[in-house]
């Protein structure tokens, strides 16, 4: 029985480790708009069996005029851009994908009036 017991827990430990995703580094702030603060921004950045990744995400704030959103996010040497968004969606986000070793890192967030 206990061998079965070690297995089963062995098991699901190897497996749960190849489908999670730590996050290592990010941060967060607001831009755009005419006050500079209408808009929430963050990303992050991690690894899992895969490889490293980062995370851009733009949404409107609370209580302010909404603008139309685009990220850019980049892990590796190339990097991907977002679908532009209008003022009535709430949050436009991209995720990229690079090696498992890199020092290439990159963010980027824009606004426009729509």
């Amino acid at each position: 029985m206990k061998k079965i017991f070690f297995s089963v827990v062995g098991l699901s430990l190897v497996l749960g480790s190849g489908v999670s995703v730590y996050a290592a580094y990010g941060g967060s702030g607001y831009y755009g708009g005419y006050d500079g603060t209408s808009i929430a921004k963050k990303w992050e950045s991690g690894w899992n069996l895969n490889g490293n990744w980062v995370m851009s995400t733009a949404t409107n704030r609370s209580g302010k005029p909404a603008y139309m959103k685009h990220v850019f996010a980049q892990c590796g040497e190339a990097g991907s851009w977002s679908q532009w968004v209008s003022s009535g969606t709430s949050k436009a986000s991209v995720q990229d994908f690079g090696p498992n070793i890199t020092d290439q890192y990159d963010s980027d967030f824009q606004w426009d009036v729509d």
